[in-house]
């Protein structure tokens, strides 16, 4: 029978402030960050898989601007291909005039998803000259505990299977990198907006431990949070 993928955009209640989350829908994993979304205080996050794109998501900054005030992009399982140019370009515009942009890691995303060759490239805090997806384990040291991110809990996170090779930009804050001193977490701004720049997959496979960990919904919930000026 095959993976089952979902079929429609999956909204949730009303919230402070609304986020679109696009993953691709094949399988389940797309529902870990969701759930830990839906729940979090504050959040009205909404789904999108990659087959409703082209039909969905606008294709100017004002239709996004009109519909969410920030938008997370993970592994849509096609990268950049998935996306028309001016829906990138759109996202780009829709940062710049005041939203909020964050962007995940994964096997189909940054340099290795084509996204530096997109509008995008211009406004993440993170340079995409490499971008490679790496096997191999590595852990988390976090360089900024004083920061809200970190707060009421002891940030010590679990081992990821993989990551991307980036680089902060200059200006950008990295506020926790990988032993090999690649960052995971990157903060910046792009015109009037935020953008954070997350170095791993969040919801399966080599990432699988983070979504396990006690404090993930927490963790990822302050990050959006922050992309939207909520925080």
């Amino acid at each position: 029978s095959g993976p089952r993928k979902a079929t429609a955009t999956v909204s949730a209640e009303i919230g402070r402030f609304r986020a679109l989350m696009i993953e691709s829908s094949t399988g389940e994993d797309w529902k870990y960050p969701l759930e830990a979304l839906r729940v979090y205080p504050g959040i009205a996050p909404q789904f999108m898989g990659q087959e409703q794109l082209a039909t969905e998501l606008p294709d100017t900054p004002e239709g996004l601007a009109a519909r969410w005030e920030t938008i997370i992009i993970g592994d849509t399982g096609g990268g950049a291909a998935d996306f028309t140019r001016r829906q990138l370009q759109a996202i780009a515009g829709f940062v710049r005039a005041g939203g909020g942009l964050m962007t995940i890691g994964g096997a189909r995303c940054y340099t290795a998803g084509g996204f530096d060759k997109t509008p995008l490239a211009e406004i993440l805090p993170v340079d995409l000259a490499d971008g490679a997806y790496q096997m191999g384990e590595v852990h988390v040291r976090v360089l900024r505990p004083e920061l809200v991110f970190f707060e009421g809990y002891d940030p010590a996170f679990p081992a990821f299977g993989a990551h991307q090779l980036l680089r902060a930009r200059p200006g950008a804050d990295v506020i926790a990198e990988f032993d090999d001193g690649t960052p995971f977490v990157t903060l910046g701004t792009a015109g009037k907006g935020r953008v954070l720049a997350m170095g791993a997959i969040w919801n399966h496979g080599s990432g699988a431990a983070f979504r396990q960990w006690a404090r993930y919904g927490t963790f990822v919930g302050r990050c959006v949070r922050w992309t939207a000026k909520d925080l």
